[in-house]
């Protein structure tokens, strides 16, 4: 997630952000990865149920709109996944865009998103995954 949070750096995480709203675009989140002993990663969503998301040379689009990033974040456009990483101990799901983000799952994307292991190589995340938001520092 880097630069927003670097290696190492503790964040706080309100585990209760969700019990009475749904993730938000541009939220960072905490979730259980999808990868077999994976942990927990936190990521940023970018695409929201029943939304579909796309890649172009532009950068990705939602819906067929090319998505742009707040001013606040300094992020690159978004880059489709350039491959898909080694199977190794990852489960990975191929996908094929575009990608319909299936009703309660959020699609998202680490925000050093030339080098992230996110929803563009394993698909969305269930929001039973979701564990909390991580709170500005």
């Amino acid at each position: 997630m880097e630069p927003t949070i670097t290696r190492d750096e503790v964040v706080r995480v309100d585990l209760s952000a969700y019990r009475s709203t749904d993730p938000a675009r541009w939220d960072v989140i905490v979730f259980d990865t999808p990868i077999k002993d994976g942990g927990q990663w936190a990521k940023r969503v970018v695409g929201l149920p029943g939304e579909v998301v796309d890649f172009t040379s532009a950068g990705m689009t939602i819906n067929g709109s090319l998505i742009s990033c707040p001013s606040r974040l300094s992020l690159l456009p978004y880059p489709p996944p350039h491959h898909q990483p080694e199977r190794g101990i990852y489960a990975i799901t191929q996908i094929k865009y575009p990608y319909a983000i299936p009703l309660r799952q959020y699609f998202v994307i680490g925000d050093n998103a030339q080098n992230s292991l996110d929803s563009r190589h394993f698909g969305a995340i269930d929001t039973k995954k979701v564990l909390g938001k991580v709170r500005d520092k």
